[in-house]
This record gives C-alpha cells, sequence and structure tokens, in this order.
C-alpha cells in the first residue's frame, strides 16, 4: 500500500501529468490528443502517461495500432482517503489553539506553555495516523504527562548544574605547590599552556624540538600538583590564534622567532628576536 502511494505521489508531482489527468477525467484520449494541448512530442507524451500507468492512474486501451488511456480513478481515492486520515478536519490554527490551552493548564511555567503545544500536535502528526477527534479527547491528559515530563527533565539538569562547582571554586579546591619552585623553563612552558596554545603553537613559542617539548611535559607531571597560574582575561580560541599567527611574518620582519601576546588593555604585543650577523 505505501509504495503504491509512493508511486502515486510521485505521479502527481508533475504539473504536466496533473493535467493530462484533468483531460482524462473527460473521457478517453489518444496520445496525440493528450499531446496536443501542450504542445509536447508524441514521446515526450509517452513518457508521462508511462508513468501514469505505472502508478495505476490510467489504463491502456489498445485499438489496432491506436492506443487509447482513460482516468482511474481508484488510485486517486487511495491517495485522498491517506490524506484524510493526516490532514486535520478543523482548521490547523484551531486544533493548536486546543493543544496552547491545554498546555497552558499544566505548564510548570509560561514560557514552556507555546514548546508543550508544538511536542503535542508533532506528536500525534508522527503517528500513522490523526484522529482528531481522538487528539482532542486526549490532550488533558497528554499535556500533564508531557508537562511532568519536561518538569523532571529540567529538575535533574538544575541537580547536575548544582553539583558542579563554579571554575574559580574548582580551581581553589586544587591545592598544589607554587609555581615558583619550577624552573624559568616550566614556568614559560606553563603559563603558555594555561594561555590555551596548542602543541605546535607552544614548540613555535619556546623554540624547541617536539621531543624538547615532550621531555617538559614529563617535568611538568612529575612535580604535579601546580597551583593554576593567573588566569589571564581572555583568551583566543585556537582559529583566531592561527589567524593572527598567518599575519605575524608580514608584520614583524625578518625575525628568528616571533611571539604575540596582548596586554591587559587588549592591545596587541609582538615580540621577536632579530637577526644579527
Amino acid at each position: 500500500m505505501v509504495e503504491q502511494l509512493d508511486a502515486v505521489f510521485h505521479a502527481l508531482a508533475d504539473a504536466t501529468r496533473r493535467s493530462m489527468l484533468t483531460h482524462l477525467a473527460d473521457g478517453e484520449r489518444t496520445v496525440g490528443e493528450l499531446a496536443e494541448p501542450f504542445a509536447m512530442s508524441f514521446a515526450g507524451a509517452s513518457k508521462h502517461l508511462k508513468v501514469l500507468e505505472a502508478a495505476g492512474l490510467v489504463r491502456r486501451r489498445v485499438e489496432g495500432r491506436r492506443h487509447y488511456f482513460r482516468l482511474h480513478a481508484e488510485r486517486l481515492t487511495d491517495a485522498h482517503r491517506w490524506l484524510g486520515k493526516r490532514v486535520p478536519k478543523k482548521p490547523v490554527a484551531a486544533v493548536r489553539a486546543l493543544a496552547v490551552e491545554a498546555s497552558r493548564r499544566h505548564a510548570r511555567v509560561a514560557h514552556e506553555v507555546e514548546d508543550l503545544a508544538h511536542d503535542l500536535i508533532l506528536s500525534a502528526l508522527r503517528r500513522q495516523s490523526f484522529d482528531e477527534d481522538q487528539f482532542v479527547r486526549s490532550l488533558p491528559g497528554a499535556a500533564r504527562r508531557h508537562a511532568a515530563f519536561v518538569a523532571r527533565t529540567a529538575g535533574r539538569r538544575r541537580a547536575r548544574e548544582a553539583a558542579v562547582p563554579p571554575d574559580d571554586e574548582r580551581q581553589s579546591s586544587v591545592d598544589g605547590a607554587p609555581i615558583s619552585v619550577l624552573s624559568p623553563a616550566l614556568q614559560t612552558t606553563l603559563r603558555l599552556l594555561f594561555a590555551g596554545l596548542e602543541k605546535h603553537e607552544l614548540r613555535y613559542a619556546l623554540g624547541v624540538s617536539d621531543a624538547a617539548l615532550r621531555k617538559r611535559f614529563e617535568a611538568l607531571r612529575a612535580r604535579a600538583p601546580i597551583e593554576r597560574p593567573e588566569a589571564t582575561s581572555n583568551r583566543a580560541p585556537p582559529q583566531l590564534r592561527r589567524s593572527q599567527v598567518g599575519a605575524l611574518p608580514t608584520l614583524a620582519g625578518k625575525s628568528a622567532r616571533v611571539l604575540a601576546a596582548s596586554d591587559p588593555d587588549e592591545h596587541g604585543l609582538i615580540f621577536t628576536e632579530v637577526l644579527t650577523k
């Protein structure tokens, strides 16, 4: 049944084929008679008729060398019956108003009313058939159950969020050795790590190889825990930093190494190591 309906709706999706069915409603027609109103070739009209015939919307009668086509309305009746079960008898606005009214009675907060009504209608339309009378009768219970579900979900979310302390509390709760116990090189590495630099950015900024950077990471892990360095006011995302790094060679000129940063007022700073002979 579903495959047959797919073929019917596919055939009806074309305006020319719909017009052909309108002409066939007045009686049998030959291919030439159907092609003439559209200034279409016999081959083009035959192609459309084959689609309609495959969908079961027309029947063919052969008389000698002439082929006559007539409308077969049974498939249209099946499609109409299928649509009738899914299209509300009342205007959509009226059905939605009933859903909003039921949601308003059971919603915990006012801003959830529209969302609840939308969910109720969408859930009903997802079923195989839309029985409008049954939908209206079930609205009070469905709205009550869905509102309770939404409230439980929101309560669980708030409980999970309350169980996680804010960032500043999590940072202050971690006891560790002061950063001053580290060597200057490790202090610089740690500060750049907390500034959000990626691995390849660290190698470039520190001027070290990949192996040397791994050794610094191992040294930091061996001395953990270390207190968190004072956070900067702004952390540019990696994509933004990469775009800025791409402009540094032009801004810095001929330099061995370039490091860009910003002061507390967000003024850009560029540090370069100039090549000298």
